[in-house]
């Protein structure tokens, strides 16, 4: 009887094992970054709105701001990203070159730079309508100090090429471009030793395209940051989602838009992603709204020949009393999270959105 029950035993010790070792070799097969699996690469992406230093009152007087550490309180909120984006909303320069225009000429210390850097951020977008604020020179300084404070930049160049070329990050062989244009300048374009990424908003839906077609080339993923739209307008129009598409088409994945100063709507359609504005994220505005702002958040996937959009995410943030970018939390959260879902219900979007603690999940479409 023992010897029966010993057998019962070993048997179904037996089957076990392989029930076991037959799932282990399943996952091996089908789970992303085995030996035997497809390999599995994300990208990881943050991306905020306009960043600024200060600017010329109407006396013509420079006002620095935000030079005291004004990220401390954000920037976990991308620690460990591969790519974090910002909107340099001003030339960096030690010197002004051109004779500031009412209180709407930006300037920023060279001391910004490293600054910018210390909190985190891997890449600055510049092309935006202050580009010029110092004239084609601040252009160039400004790409100077970034690079000798290690970081990467889009949207300008020492050539017109340069200024449009689309800067790559390259993980695992996986190749994520950034461009950066604008459609919009608030001086007449004089370009000697500075260039900036522009084209005419009267001829966006016709020539953008054709500048993102021509820097997806190659990469495995193309992302456009745009300076565009109607400033302190939260509601997008038509031709603006028609822009969209278009770019989606000619090969962008991911669209962040600056200038409005306000949050805008996000789009998420299948392969493709839309933050129509990030709003303001370092200013020193005091019109309603533009207190508002987030953290963006795309991940990448590319596995095996697939490539495609994993998580969309948005962490609200807004501006403490003090002027700096701080974590929305409680019932500042609820009010950024209800006015972005508000507006973009309203272009007829109707992703779901889910919430985790502060932060939201656009889900697929």
């Amino acid at each position: 009887m023992r010897s029966i029950h010993r057998k019962i035993v070993l048997a179904a010790l037996g089957v076990a094992l392989v029930v076991l070792c037959w799932g282990d070799a399943r996952r091996a097969l089908s789970y992303p970054g085995t030996a035997q699996g497809k390999k599995r690469v994300e990208i990881k992406i943050s991306a905020v709105g306009d960043v600024m230093f200060g600017r010329y009152n109407s006396r013509r007087r420079y006002r620095p701001f935000g030079l005291n550490q004004p990220f401390s309180k954000v920037k976990h909120l991308w620690s460990g990203r591969d790519i974090v984006l910002f909107n340099l909303e001003t030339p960096i320069s030690a010197k002004r070159y051109r004779k500031p225009y009412r209180n709407l000429s930006f300037r920023a210390p060279p001391k910004v730079a490293k600054l910018l850097k210390d909190a985190g951020f891997t890449l600055a977008a510049t092309a935006n309508n202050h580009a010029w604020d110092q004239g084609d020179q601040g252009i160039s300084d400004t790409i100077d100090h970034l690079k000798r404070a290690g970081l990467a930049h889009a949207g300008t160049g020492k050539t017109r090429a340069e200024a449009f070329r689309p800067w790559v990050f390259v993980k695992q062989g996986v190749r994520v471009g950034v461009i950066s244009l604008t459609m919009l300048r608030n001086y007449p374009i004089r370009e000697r030793v500075g260039f900036v990424g522009f084209v005419h908003y009267r001829r966006a839906l016709k020539e953008m395209p054709g500048w993102v077609a021509k820097a997806r080339g190659k990469l495995d993923f193309l992302v456009v940051s745009l300076h565009f739209g109607a400033e302190y307008k939260l509601g997008v129009i038509r031709r603006e989602m028609k822009l969209m598409t278009l770019l989606h088409k000619a090969g962008a994945d991911v669209v962040f838009g600056h200038h409005p100063h306000v949050l805008r709507p996000i789009e998420r359609r299948k392969g493709f992603v839309a933050f129509y504005s990030l709003g303001n994220f370092l200013m020193d505005f005091r019109r309603k709204h533009t207190g508002l702002s987030g953290v963006a958040e795309v991940t990448l996937v590319k596995q095996g020949a697939r490539r495609f959009i994993h998580r969309v995410g948005f962490v609200p943030v807004w501006r403490h009393w003090r002027g700096y970018p701080i974590a929305a939390v409680g019932r500042y959260g609820r009010l950024v999270r209800r006015l972005v879902r508000r507006y973009t219900l309203r272009m007829g979007v109707r992703n779901k959105w889910v919430r985790q603690g502060e932060a939201i999940e656009i889900e697929r479409p």
